[in-house]
């Protein structure tokens, strides 16, 4: 048995097409709207995380160089290139001096200016105690590294051995290292004792 096939009208095509006339082209524009949002918010997302990137980039170089200047800042001291007639100012201070507070405190810890005047390049010693003629600043740094050396009071105590008492001097090196801009400044403290 043989169904026709019934076909729609065309007087009924034709009223179904006015009803869904442009509806098309607006749900077009709307998801092109939404693409265009991901596709910023995306862009938006990924310069930030590329800043971030860098900034931590730059810090990092800061804290080497600040980390250098400290180890070779104590290891002056510990190698006596550094003596006790040498806190008198210019990168070695007693605690009773200003300078060293003017560091410590406040916002001039990380002025490059005071850091010139009163600090001690990083390669200002090197093993034998002797000073080089030129300064060279680490990789990617954008100032060499420095630091300065602080005298405490000396601590008097008991030693191990009775009745036998013993003063222990302990020095503060602080030193100060710059990233690969200049809004990357590193400072770091560290105190030890150095043995007579």
């Amino acid at each position: 048995m043989n169904v026709p096939l019934m076909l729609p009208r065309v007087q009924d095509c034709d009223a179904l097409s006015g009803l869904q006339r442009g509806s098309a082209l607006i749900m077009g524009l709307i998801m092109l709207l939404v693409m265009t949002m991901i596709g910023l918010t995306a862009m938006q997302t990924t310069t930030q995380q590329e800043r971030m990137a860098g900034n931590l980039r730059d810090r990092n170089i800061a804290f080497q160089a600040a980390e250098t200047a400290l180890r070779r800042g104590e290891s002056a001291l510990m190698e006596r290139c550094i003596k006790d007639g040498d806190f008198s100012g210019s990168g070695t201070f007693d605690i009773d001096d200003v300078a060293p507070r003017a560091f410590i405190n406040g916002a001039a810890s990380a002025s490059k200016a005071n850091w010139e005047n009163n600090s001690h390049f990083f390669d200002q010693f090197n093993g034998a105690c002797d000073t080089p003629g030129t300064h060279v600043k680490l990789a990617e740094s954008l100032d060499p590294p420095r630091y300065f050396v602080e005298r405490q009071p000396p601590m008097s105590g008991a030693s191990l051995e009775a009745g036998v008492p013993k003063t222990i001097q302990v020095f503060k090196v602080t030193s100060r290292g710059v990233g690969g801009s200049d809004a990357a400044v590193v400072v770091l403290q560290s105190s030890l004792k150095r043995q007579d």
